[in-house]
């Protein structure tokens, strides 16, 4: 679980970064309480790296803060940023329509600048071990291997 510390600076520096951030106070807990379901307290695996929710949390938090304006869809657009590159803890998945953040924009590379370019040896395609998708990628990784060394063509 994320320190309560670590949890409210986090809200603190998205609701004074962002213009539009909803400044109400019932709106503050209930945006903690859905980032502490979305991000869970597992570590995750994504893209060949071992990610702690304190380091999702700090991912989400720049892009936010790169973002500068709170969404038009508000929390939907937020869980949309965040399973651009991770798995929800709470199963709840969305898509972003953001530029940057989008999957059409993700594949060709023209991600936000907060989520890479991708590191020597990090892709944003799957990596076998990746959840949840990972033992289906290397299925696949190994089919087209078999193919390859069998000399089939099609």
């Amino acid at each position: 679980m994320i320190p309560a510390d670590k949890m409210d600076m986090a809200v603190l520096r998205i609701a004074e970064c962002m213009t539009y951030f909803p400044q109400s106070v019932v709106f503050k807990a209930e945006f903690t309480a859905f980032l502490e379901r979305m991000i869970g307290s597992a570590n995750i695996k994504s893209h060949g790296i071992d990610y702690t929710p304190e380091m999702r949390l700090e991912w989400l938090t720049q892009a936010l803060i790169y973002l500068s304006k709170w969404p038009e869809e508000g929390m939907r657009e937020v869980r949309g940023m965040y399973c651009c590159k991770f798995k929800p803890a709470d199963g709840m998945e969305a898509y972003s329509s953001l530029p940057g953040f989008c999957a059409q924009d993700i594949e060709s590379g023209c991600w936000a600048p907060c989520l890479g370019p991708p590191t020597q040896g990090q892709a944003y395609l799957p990596q076998p071990g990746d959840e949840p998708i990972g033992e289906f990628a290397a299925q696949i990784q190994s089919g087209a291997r078999r193919l390859s060394q069998s000399g089939e063509t099609r």
